[in-house]
C-alpha cells in the first residue's frame, strides 16, 4: 500500500471519528436537555 493510500485511509477515518463524536455530543445534550424537562415536571408534580 502506498504512502498516500494510507494517508487517504487515516483522513477518513478522521473525519469518520469527527463525524460520530459530533452525533454523539448533540445526542448527549438532547438527552440532558429531556432529562432537565423530565425533573421540572416531576418536581412540578411534588409540590
Amino acid at each position: 500500500m502506498r504512502l498516500e493510500d494510507l494517508m487517504n485511509s487515516y483522513l477518513k477515518v478522521q473525519q469518520d471519528v469527527d463525524f460520530i463524536s459530533t452525533v454523539l455530543d448533540v445526542n448527549i445534550k438532547e438527552a440532558n436537555r429531556e432529562e432537565s424537562e423530565t425533573n421540572k415536571d416531576s418536581d412540578a408534580l411534588v409540590k
